[in-house]
């Protein structure tokens, strides 16, 4: 249950560098190979609005790559 008693849990993902088709090109490899997918930043997402989330309110959660 997302919202109890009027009670939200409002989260933010704050992704780096998002390994795009639309960024590759200008980004060096060097960042490059630090860049996180989309994929891995949906799999925060899903945690986040899970009911395994439920205890996590007001949070930022920094999205790095490798």
């Amino acid at each position: 249950m997302i919202a109890q008693h009027g009670r939200y849990r409002v989260n933010a993902v704050a992704p780096q560098l998002i390994d795009t088709a639309k960024n590759r090109p200008y980004l060096p490899p060097e960042l490059l190979a630090h860049a996180v997918s989309p994929e891995a930043i949906a799999d925060i997402i899903v945690y986040l609005v899970s009911d395994a989330a439920t205890p996590v309110r007001s949070t930022v959660v920094p999205a790095y790559g490798a």
